[in-house]
């Protein structure tokens, strides 16, 4: 049951709802708050915590000061349901609640386990507990397939709105919103102030924030948690606990998910506490049946463990389903407790052996003995609820279904007294579990009726359509018609689909739609337009900043396009070649070298065409620029100048002036400038013109010492926020941050830095991370934290130990990359390009190696020469003794130190 309790802000000061038992209650949040939410405070109170029959008087005690008021809230009274299950895990409860509790050591929890394990259960205890016994506050979001773009700001807000049980309450109020006025924050990019919104989260007093059924994350957001976690980890959480609950095996199936996991038990180890739950074994089964029953026998005991497979929900019920036969009764001894009145029938059940089929038992039996002749009608209205995963899906639904208050007010009720589900203050009816959700669509399906009701709701849903909605309900559409089975209007409502949402540019429904259309489609379909919607599928991932989940679908349109590639050089041939080249750019944004070198040699192999071609040529300039290859390089852009002609085929011109730049930057920048120049000239697209105007941005401010165009970079930052250009962002994030740690404004450049981080977790642009480690280090140094800069020379030298284990196969593999380019560019014809390009190498290159420097500086400063002998290898100290372009240094007393900016 939820509570919303509302009042004017001048009257807050320490907050308690009293006259329901301790224990019973906890805050909760909801996703979609408006903007009033900060003024309210909603309590999820659990009746089964309640007797039934009695009636509670509730009150708000609300303490001020000297002054202290109760403000009568009314009388509560549970019917119904009385729990049929004592506490399965009381003491992993207690174990999870010391271990994240104010004296434990640990501040993310990750549980996990399969469906009806009783994962939310768990965690609501744990968090009631919390509570309870130290104060915290809870806030519980549930992860929903549609509804995941406002995720991040409601985690945020659940992290800034000061604990109701602090005394400055008001103060504290205060300062938040004085934060988040400040000049510091980037209006127009929530995603980048993670980090400085992290600061201020960890001093708004203790809370636990749960993040339910995250099996359901998208990459781009899978990324955004990411970032919070790094954010909160770097500002030490504070009094923030942040507990991850995802189902097995759904989340080994979801790439995002997956590589969250991974990142988190590689990278927090020290505060990450692990929940796996499992189904209760016989041995456990049968002690909780001794606690049940009054008497049970083995048998008995037996029979329970092979219908539920001792997974807490189904266990539940199917003791619902006994007591409903009445196979088993309530006796009236104190505890009470069940008594098997029937053993013979319990142990005969014809009920076959199955725990969706006991959950669907479960609906029929309550919807006849709530509703009798209205069952199978409610049953429909609910199943269409059911179809829906989010208050605003669900109020389109009541709002075509038509039903009245008084009738809707009433199956909420039954709702929550049948212990399915609760409704929220806006109307929604939440169901306790997914798999309750789903047995309710399959019980109304039973009737015949509800394909018809269904259709009449879809119909009804289209004349709602407008601008505003028209994704909402085009997705509402495919899930009503997905569970009717209809798959000729879904298909169709897929299409509308897709094309509403590129005309929207809303990528995130634009990849489910894709998906969902290409799951129905049979491969057996028209093959050109199976690849094309592959196609569009991974460019989706990839411009939503999925980029891991990008190359993975790139790598399957390649290798589906290959089963039916046939003869000379087809469509399908083309299409994999493409795929390849595309996944293999990814490669170098992900920091993965040998990948990128090994992917480069065997596309090279491949039939190219003049664009695959000099797309590939031209990441290969830019690696050579990165990783200190200048010669090769330099024979790189050769062999691209001569296949590109004008330059004007899909920004060609304008990528090889960008990537050759790069080659010449640090030792040649006036050189690098006439190309960057040429570049921005050449570009035929605003992405394009964005890169190659940073390139000239950075040059002129880094390596050539002038001032930062101030008004080219605010149009620049602008311009890419509102197209999400993620990375030209962080490049030119990461070179604000340095130019100022150049300056000496530490305060500024700590802004930045952190900014840029952030920037790199949310997006996945591990190409930026050895910068950022280095600018991070700098400035903890240079701010004299040298505790802080021990942990992150360490860091950083970890990661550059990754680059260095990778150095000689790099090298090796450089020329058989350049032999392969040549053996491509003979079978294609020769279009010289009339552009300016130099005519000889630079000197040095690889701007990686040239940070490498710091490590020797800074580390007998703090006493760690030892452990940066490790990866002070001469070779890749820049030849004949050359260094970085002076205008790229930090000065720190006798010290100079190298920028990460690019």
């Amino acid at each position: 049951m939820l509570v919303v309790l509302e009042y004017p802000s001048q009257r807050v000061g320490d907050i308690e709802l009293v006259g329901i038992p301790e224990g019973s209650w906890t805050a909760a949040g909801s996703i979609e708050h408006d903007e009033s939410a900060a003024t309210r405070h909603t309590y999820l109170i659990d009746t089964a915590c309640l007797d039934a029959d009695q009636i509670y008087r509730a009150s708000l005690k609300i303490s001020s000061g000297v002054m202290e008021e109760r403000i009568p809230v009314g009388e509560l009274r549970v019917e119904g349901f009385v729990a049929v299950l004592p506490e399965l895990r009381q003491e992993e409860i207690g174990d999870m609640c010391r271990q994240i509790g104010p004296s434990g050591l640990h501040r993310l929890v990750l549980v996990d386990g399969e469906a009806g394990v009783g994962k939310t259960h768990f965690v609501e205890r744990a968090a009631e507990a919390l509570r309870t016994k130290y104060g915290f506050d809870v806030v519980s979001f549930t992860v929903t397939d549609e509804h995941q773009g406002h995720l991040l700001a409601a985690l945020l807000r659940a992290c800034l709105t000061p604990s109701i049980h602090q005394k400055s309450f008001q103060e504290v109020a205060q300062a938040v919103q004085k934060v988040l006025l400040s000049d510091e924050l980037d209006a127009g990019n929530l995603e980048a102030n993670v980090g400085l919104l992290a600061r201020v989260a960890i001093r708004m007093g203790p809370r636990v924030i749960v993040l339910r059924d995250c099996q359901l994350l998208n990459a781009q957001v899978a990324n955004q948690i990411w970032a919070l976690v790094v954010a909160l980890n770097d500002a030490g959480w504070g009094g923030v606990r942040l507990v991850l609950e995802y189902r097995q095996p759904d989340a080994t199936l979801n790439e995002a998910i997956k590589s969250l996991v991974t990142k988190i038990k590689l990278r927090i180890r020290r505060v990450l506490l692990t929940k796996p739950l499992v189904p209760l074994t016989q041995g456990e089964l049968s002690a909780t049946a001794a606690k049940i029953f009054r008497h049970v026998t083995p048998e008995i005991a037996a029979c329970l463990m092979q219908r539920t497979g001792g997974l807490p929900l189904f266990l539940e019920s199917y003791l619902c389903r006994l007591l409903d036969l009445g196979f088993v009764v309530w006796d009236r001894g104190n505890p009470p407790r069940l008594s098997i009145s029937q053993p013979a029938q319990v142990l005969s059940d014809t009920l076959p052996v199955s725990g969706a089929l006991i959950l669907e038992d479960r609906m029929r039996t309550w919807l006849q003995k709530t509703f009798g002749d209205d069952a199978n009608m409610v049953a429909t209205q609910l199943g269409l609820v059911a179809v829906t995963d989010s208050a605003t899906s669900q109020s389109f639904i009541l709002e075509a279904l038509s039903i009245s208050p008084e009738r809707l007010r009433a199956i909420q009720l039954a709702v929550d007294a049948g212990n399915l589900g609760y409704w929220r203050p806006d109307g929604e009816i939440v169901f306790r579990h997914d798999l309750l959700r789903t047995a309710m669509i399959s019980v109304a399906r039973e009737d015949q009726r509800f394909v018809v009701s269904a259709r009449e709701i879809a119909d009804r849903l289209v004349l709602a359509v407008n601008k505003e909605n028209e994704l909402q309900i085009r997705y509402l559409r495919a899930r009503i018609f997905s569970v009717i089975a209809d798959r000729v209007a879904l298909e169709v409502e897929l299409r509308l689909g897709v094309q509403a949402a590129k005309e929207a540019s809303d990528y995130g429904h634009l990849v489910s739609f894709l998906a969902q259309l290409l799951a129905l489609l049979p491969k057996s379909s028209n093959a050109e337009e199976r690849l094309d919607l592959m196609s569009g599928l991974a460019w989706a991932e990839w411009v939503s900043d999925s980029l891991l989940v990008a190359r993975q679908r790139y790598l399957l349109l390649a290798h589906e396009a290959q089963q039916i590639a046939t003869g000379d050089f087809s469509f399908a041939e083309a299409i994999a070649t493409d795929a390849y080249r595309r996944a293999i750019g990814i490669d170098l944004e992900l920091m993965e070298p040998l990948a990128f070198l090994n992917n480069a040699i065997a596309v090279l192999k491949r039939r190219q065409t003049p664009v695959t071609f000099n797309s590939i040529v031209n990441r290969l300039v830019l690696f050579c620029a990165r990783f200190g290859y200048p010669q090769a390089g330099f024979e790189f852009s050769e062999l691209a100048f001569n296949y590109i002609g004008e330059g004007l085929r899909e920004n060609e011109g304008a990528v090889i002036c960008s990537e050759m730049g790069a080659l010449y930057a640090h030792a040649e920048p006036d050189t690098a400038l006439s190309l960057f120049r040429q570049g921005v000239d050449l570009a035929s697209d605003e992405c394009q013109r964005s890169y190659n105007v940073l390139d000239i941005l950075v040059l002129e401010s880094l390596h050539m010492g002038g001032e930062l165009d101030l008004n080219s970079f605010s149009q620049l930052w602008t311009t890419s926020s509102q197209n999400r250009f993620s990375e030209v962002l962080t490049r030119a994030s990461l070179l604000r941050g340095s130019l100022y740690l150049r300056a000496g404004d530490l305060v500024n450049a700590r802004q930045w830095i952190e900014r840029t981080s952030t920037l790199v977790n949310l997006y996945h642009l591990n190409e930026f991370e050895l910068p950022v480690l280095n600018d991070l280090l700098l400035l903890s140094f240079l701010e004299g934290n040298l505790d802080q800069a021990r942990t992150r020379l360490t860091a950083f030298i970890d990661e550059f130990e990754k680059l260095l284990e990778a150095v000689e196969r790099m090298t090796r593999l450089v020329p058989k990359a350049l032999n392969e380019c040549r053996d491509a560019a003979k079978k294609l014809a020769v279009e010289q390009s009339p552009l300016f390009k130099p005519g000889s190498p630079p000197e040095y290159c690889g701007v990686f190696f040239e940070i490498l420097g710091n490590i020797a500086t800074i580390a007998p400063r703090l006493g760690m020469s030892e452990l940066a002998l490790s990866c002070l290898r001469p070779e890749l100290l820049l030849p004949g003794g050359s260094r970085a372009n002076g205008n790229r240094y930090a000065k720190c007393g006798d010290l100079e130190l190298v920028l990460g900016a690019y």
